[in-house]
């Protein structure tokens, strides 16, 4: 499972007295967290978005400048409140896992209200394993629990975090119910193998990629370098994809865990995708899934990612955009080329 990166390629690691200190926060905040009542978690998430908000003008900047892009029918005022709220959800979604990290298997699975468990038991009637696919939207870290603990761990690669000493607290706290860590050396030889042995995997497919690795699909409008990775292992394998979702009840008590009908690598192409190639006709299908749901509850997704590049540079020479549509309305792909 993957925690939110700020940009692509490679960066300097932290000092080390950084990392000490970073360390030292990171126990004490989870130690006061798991003492502390639900009302008293929410009120410190609110205290840290409102201090994230007010002093870290770079985050509130992308966030509504993205907004901008992605909901120009939003008015100004409403991108703000919505930008806001991001912040609210993003500071509860951490401190709520840290506060769960003392409840056992049995505590975290009475919060976790599963909806639409049968798309996933007709996606495991293939035969073929599962892909089950999220966003960084609401809370997906404990969403992603609800698997683990109903008997079907996750096998997942997230690419690790500078500080070694943080890195082992959150590897536990994701495999703690199940769930298997992928090193990302070896690690699609890994998922493949797993889902021939009919298991499950974890994706997140909401993240922009190095023009290398990638493709750029519409996406709210605007080309953003998506990964094609899951349609190239959905195809493969014959493994159809489950979107998922980790949405917080009002009051953040509880989490419904929202899953969607599977998306199979045999199904029709949708009327004017005839002519795009599998890889990318499903790849498109998942942005499309994952924008939907975005446009449902905006606040909840990680807007201060820059997802958008200003002038993308497609991978590939010689391959034109291809345009389809879908009954809401055009939906574009742009495939690789120079821009």
């Amino acid at each position: 499972m993957e925690t939110p990166s700020g940009r692509d390629g490679h960066r300097k690691g932290p000092r080390r007295w950084v990392c000490a200190l970073n360390y030292v926060l990171f126990r004490a905040i989870r130690a006061i967290l798991v003492r502390l009542p639900h009302g008293g978690v929410r009120a410190l998430a609110d205290t840290l978005a409102l201090i994230g908000w007010i002093f870290d003008p770079r985050h509130r900047k992308v966030t509504l400048e993205n907004m901008a892009l992605a909901l120009p029918e939003l008015s100004a005022k409403q991108r703000k409140a919505t930008a806001y709220a991001c912040f609210q959800s993003l500071a509860f979604s951490i401190f709520d896992v840290l506060a769960s990290s003392d409840k056992s298997r049995e505590e975290i699975g009475a919060r976790l209200i599963p909806e639409g468990w049968h798309h996933l038991e007709d996606a495991e009637a293939d035969g073929k394993g599962v892909i089950l696919l999220t966003a960084h939207l609401g809370n997906w870290e404990t969403a992603g629990q609800l698997f683990a603990i109903e008997g079907r761990p996750l096998s997942f690669m997230a690419r690790p975090i500078d500080d070694a000493r943080i890195e082992r607290e959150l590897t536990w706290l994701r495999e703690r119910f199940g769930h298997e860590g992928v090193p990302k050396r070896g690690g699609i030889r890994r998922l493949l193998s797993v889902l021939r042995r009919q298991g499950h995997i974890y994706m997140m497919l909401d993240q922009r990629v190095h023009p290398n690795e990638g493709k750029a699909y519409r996406f709210f409008g605007r080309p953003a370098y998506t990964s094609p990775l899951v349609a190239s292992l959905s195809i493969r394998t014959g493994a159809p994809v489950v979107p998922f979702y980790g949405i917080p009840t009002q009051d953040g008590r509880k989490l419904r865990v929202v899953i969607h009908a599977p998306i199979r690598p045999s199904d029709p192409p949708r009327p004017g995708a005839e002519q795009l190639d599998a890889v990318d006709r499903l790849t498109l299908r998942y942005v499309e899934e994952l924008e939907a749901v975005i446009r449902e509850r905006p606040e909840l997704w990680f807007w201060m990612h820059r997802r958008w590049r200003k002038n993308p540079t497609l991978s590939k020479a010689g391959q034109a955009s291809s345009r389809t549509s879908d009954a809401n309305g055009d939906v574009c792909v742009e495939r690789a080329r120079h821009a």
